[in-house]
C-alpha cells in the first residue's frame, strides 16, 4: 500500500503572523543607495590606497623611532605602490570624465547613508528610532546625508508604536 503526504512543506519551522506590512509613502527615501559604475570601479583601489596611506603613516614613524636601511627600502616601496593606486585612481575618474575627489566624497557618502538607513526601517519602537536620531545628529557626516537620513526618521516616525 503506497501512501502519499497531502503537503511535502516543513511545517516545523513556520510561525503565523497576523500584522500587516507598513505602507510607507511614495516619496521616502530608498533603503539603500545604489553606486554607479565609476563608483563601484574605483571603490577596491580607494580602499587599498587608503590601506597604503595608513602603512605610509606607520612606516614613516618607525623610521623616526629607529632608522634601518630595510625600513626605508620598505618605506619607499610603499611609496611607490601608493603613487601607482593614485594614478590608477586618477585614471578611472579620467574614464568617467569626473574628479577623484567627488568620487571618493559620494562613496563616502553613500556608505554612510547605507549603514544607518537599514537601522532605521529596522526600528520596530520610538525609543529605537529616537536613539538613532540622536547619535546621527552628532554623528560627523556629510550633511546632505545627515538630511536625509533625519527626513527619513520623520517620514517613518508616525508608523511606530511607542
Amino acid at each position: 500500500m503506497n501512501i502519499n503526504l497531502l503537503s511535502t512543506h516543513n511545517t516545523n519551522n513556520f510561525n503565523m503572523s497576523f500584522t500587516g506590512r507598513r505602507k510607507y509613502p511614495k516619496d521616502i527615501p530608498p533603503r539603500k543607495l545604489q553606486f554607479t559604475e565609476a563608483e563601484t570601479e574605483i571603490m577596491p583601489v580607494l580602499q587599498k590606497h587608503y590601506t597604503a596611506e595608513a602603512n605610509i603613516r606607520t612606516q614613516k614613524l618607525n623610521l623616526r623611532d629607529y632608522y634601518s636601511s630595510y625600513d626605508k627600502a620598505d618605506y619607499k616601496e610603499l611609496i611607490k605602490e601608493n603613487t601607482k593606486l593614485k594614478n590608477k585612481i586618477h585614471r578611472i575618474a579620467k574614464k568617467y570624465s569626473t574628479d577623484e575627489i567627488i568620487l571618493a566624497k559620494n562613496i563616502d557618502a553613500k556608505n554612510t547613508y547605507n549603514r544607518y538607513a537599514p537601522k532605521i526601517y529596522r526600528a520596530k519602537k520610538k525609543v529605537e528610532l529616537f536613539e538613532l536620531k540622536k547619535f546621527i545628529s552628532k554623528a560627523i557626516i556629510d550633511e546632505n546625508i545627515k538630511a536625509m537620513l533625519l527626513k527619513l526618521i520623520d517620514i517613518i516616525e508616525p508608523f511606530l508604536k511607542k
